[in-house]
């Protein structure tokens, strides 16, 4: 609900809730992304010691 002498409409407040929606996924995918490239790395590092110790 507005305050007294607010220009806020609920439109405004939709496009705010909007906008923040749109920025928290964009996080959320960055996020994401860096996850899987940890992941990718660690797996990567996992085998390889994997491929070494099995030459041994």
């Amino acid at each position: 609900m507005p305050t007294p002498g607010s220009s806020f409409t609920h439109q405004d407040n939709v496009a705010l809730e909007n906008e923040m929606n749109t920025k928290h996924a964009e996080q959320i995918q960055t996020i994401q992304a860096e996850q899987a490239v940890q992941e990718k790395a660690l797996l990567e590092e996992a085998e390889s010691r994997f491929h070494t110790k099995t030459a041994e």
